[in-house]
């Protein structure tokens, strides 16, 4: 599911049941992440290339739909689901648009398309086909952890990017630190 044009993602927000407010924060969260947001009733349009499925009330840091697309562009990637925390498993998955137009599988019925949808339609000899993905690690929460959803999505955001800043500097450090642990072992042998 290679994404390349920004704004490709459809969201598709299911708020039915929601707490007072959390559809209002979810919603919030993913303004200028996505194309646009679609709720039950609305068609999909060929323009999309990836559907974000929205059924629990979750808060999106800032770029969050980013990076999980990035996490999702994979040859043959089909759906790639976020493990929320205290939430359904299947509450935050990124479809391949693509997929629902070639096995002609209506997109307006994605909610039910659950683990159960997942094992019914997708191949198991396809490690390919569905991933997973931390949502603490792309910038998701649960809504209802949450106090102040914009305050949370600005400095998950700087969390993130700071742990991204730092992955170079921990792997010149974890070299140098196995370059001095054989250097050890080497001496030891020696003596």
């Amino acid at each position: 599911m290679p994404l390349t044009r920004p704004g490709s993602v459809t969201a598709l927000v299911y708020a039915e049941g929601w707490p007072a407010g959390a559809s209002d924060a979810v919603l919030r969260s993913l303004q200028g992440q996505v194309a646009r947001v679609l709720s039950e009733e609305q068609p999909g349009d060929d323009e999309t290339e990836a559907l974000l499925v929205v059924t629990s009330p979750v808060v999106f840091a800032h770029g969050a739909v980013e990076r999980l697309r990035q996490m999702a562009a994979h040859p043959g990637r089909v759906v790639t689901r976020v493990l929320v925390p205290d939430a359904d498993p299947a509450s935050v998955s990124l479809w391949s648009a693509g997929w629902f137009a070639r096995e002609r599988v209506g997109v307006d019925s994605l909610r039910g398309h659950d683990l159960d949808f997942d094992r019914q339609r997708l191949p198991h000899d396809d490690a390919r086909v569905r991933a997973w993905v931390r949502a603490e690690d792309i910038g998701v929460a649960s809504w209802r952890r949450i106090t102040n959803p914009s305050r949370w999505a600005r400095t998950e955001e700087a969390r993130l990017r700071l742990g991204q800043a730092l992955v170079p500097v921990r792997s010149v450090l974890g070299r140098i630190r196995r370059t001095r642990s054989l250097a050890r072992q080497r001496r030891r042998q020696h003596a």
